[in-house]
């Protein structure tokens, strides 16, 4: 296994994600180089135990890495900050002040503030406890000498050490973050996206629904209170479509206006914009031409809805529809555009259905 391949491993945990385990293991691995460098300057500079004691904590940080492929990542988290913490303690007793062994701890302190708790007195609470230690830590090196006396050659090596290690970690931190955020809103603004296309679509059609017609509309009145021009709309009704779903079952009434519904985008398609207005109704926008034209189109399609055999449980049905047109006046508003065109389909109606009223 790679150490990228490490690094991105799933968590064994179903309801827990890997981003925050890349985090730690990536954290790990830059402890390990970081206490195999220093183990290495302090058998340079003779001091065996030390540098022992430095094998072993680059040791603990590969068993940190076994440890986020087993454990919660709450526990992980909490046993790689009293790994910090310790190291940090016995950093700053040995060396004291001159390897600045305190940097550790602000990494570790943004990232538990962020990470660890969901409710606001427990991230309090941490950064109170990483405060006092950072402020005992100080005062320990204000009235105490250190323990290991090193030389120029390693207080300087392990000090540039300890620098890069604390600004990767840093680093290792807000990548996470900077990640996990950006990877949040993308998910959102996709959802967001999906949210608002639902809500705009009739679910069983695929079409537009009326919502998203009235949006059209809405639109187009108001450019045209900019710049006058001429549209019309069409509003169709299925002829007996109750009758269809008493006699031959919801089901079919749900292929007809399927059928109907492809028929009328494929209709629409260089002409303007149909929906499902709701029910057996649909909508249909011209942006182009005047009343006329969109009388012989609509005309047009009644005649092909007329000689389409619907077919469904192998039983061949005819259907027709009522439409009726209405063209754009200048003084209307959407809703009384709307109304227009619902009063010439019911005058349709009235006259017998399986007809177009202009």
């Amino acid at each position: 296994m790679t150490l990228k391949e490490i690094i991105k491993k799933d968590s064994k945990f179903e309801d827990e994600t890997r981003e925050f385990l890349s985090m730690i293991r990536a954290s790990s691995m830059a402890l390990v180089v970081y206490f195999i460098l220093t183990s290495a300057t302090m058998f340079y500079v003779k001091h065996p135990r030390t540098a022992l004691a430095c094998l072993g904590m680059s040791i603990a940080s590969v068993g940190i890495i076994y440890l986020s492929m087993h454990v919660r990542k709450r526990v992980l988290f909490h046993t790689y900050s009293i790994f910090m913490y310790s190291w940090v303690v016995v950093a700053t007793y040995c060396f004291g002040n001159v390897i600045d062994a305190e940097l550790m701890l602000i990494p570790i302190l943004v990232a538990g503030f962020l990470a660890t708790y969901d409710n606001f007195k427990g991230k309090l609470w941490y950064s109170f406890v990483a405060m006092c230690a950072y402020m005992a830590i100080y005062f320990y090196n204000f009235f105490n000498e250190p323990k290991t006396d090193l030389n120029d050659i390693a207080r300087v090596h392990i000090k540039i050490f300890t620098i890069i290690v604390a600004f990767v970690m840093m680093f290792i931190v807000c990548w996470y973050f900077a990640n996990t955020t950006q990877e949040a809103q993308s998910k959102l603004a996709k959802r967001n996206l999906q949210l608002s296309r639902e809500a705009m679509t009739d679910p069983l059609t695929e079409l537009p629904n009326r919502r998203n017609m009235y949006k059209t509309l809405d639109n187009r009145t108001s450019e045209n209170e900019r710049k006058s021009s001429s549209f019309c709309v069409a509003m169709g009704d299925i002829d007996y479509f109750k009758k269809i779903n008493d006699t031959r079952g919801h089901n079919c009434g749900d292929y007809v206006l399927v059928t109907l519904a492809k028929m009328f985008r494929e209709f629409m398609k260089d002409k303007g914009t149909v929906c499902r207005w709701g029910g057996e109704e649909f909508f249909f926008f011209f942006p182009d031409g005047n009343g006329d034209q969109v009388f012989l189109y609509i005309e047009h399609l009644r005649l092909e809805i007329e000689k389409y055999n619907f077919k469904f449980n192998d039983e061949e049905f005819k259907c027709t529809m009522t439409f009726g047109v209405s063209e754009y006046n200048q003084k209307d508003s959407s809703d009384q555009l709307v109304q227009s065109v619902d009063r010439k389909l019911y005058t349709g109606k009235e006259r017998g259905r399986n007809r177009v009223i202009w």
